[in-house]
């Protein structure tokens, strides 16, 4: 059987050319491991050669927790609404994946748009009021070192974390 990597290493490359993306796992092979495991959302092209969009949703330490990861869309379909449509596509099948009964589902993102998206779906920012023990809920899902600043206590950095339970 042959497995055609292009399309995924296409889009590893892309996604690592915004800088937004942490390299480690994030190369074509492991992409398309993470969609044949059932755990990732993509948009193709209408002629089937190209993946445009994509998000992942993964297990953390904790049980029943589960971080949408990964939310890309390229640049070219992006722009009067394309992107924010596709990406709200993907939030709607990533949260129909069945990972447990009753999951708890969290993303980071510095987008207001992807804020927007994740709104819609009753995903609620997550703030020091809000949240209490949020430092102490990172550590233990494994997450500490991608809190935002603000929800450590320093500065703002132009990131949210947005939960739904």
């Amino acid at each position: 059987m042959h497995v055609d990597f292009a399309p995924w290493n296409v889009l590893s490359g892309e996604m690592l050319k915004t800088g937004k993306y942490n390299p480690r796992n994030l190369d074509g092979r492991s992409l398309m491991i993470d969609c044949l495991r059932g755990l990732t959302v993509v948009g193709w092209t209408r002629a089937g050669d190209r993946i445009v969009s994509h998000g992942v949703v993964e297990k953390t330490k904790l049980p029943d927790t589960w971080q949408i990861r990964k939310l890309f869309v390229t640049d070219e379909h992006r722009g009067n609404g394309n992107g924010s449509a596709a990406m709200e596509n993907i939030v709607r099948r990533l949260l129909l994946i069945p990972v447990c009964e009753s999951p708890v589902h969290f993303a980071f993102t510095d987008n207001a748009r992807i804020v927007k998206v994740l709104r819609t779906f009753r995903f609620k920012t997550v703030t020091a009021a809000t949240m209490p023990d949020v430092e102490q809920w990172a550590q233990v899902v494994g997450v500490y070192d991608r809190l935002p600043a603000a929800l450590r206590g320093k500065p703002p950095d132009g990131r949210y974390l947005l939960i739904r339970r």
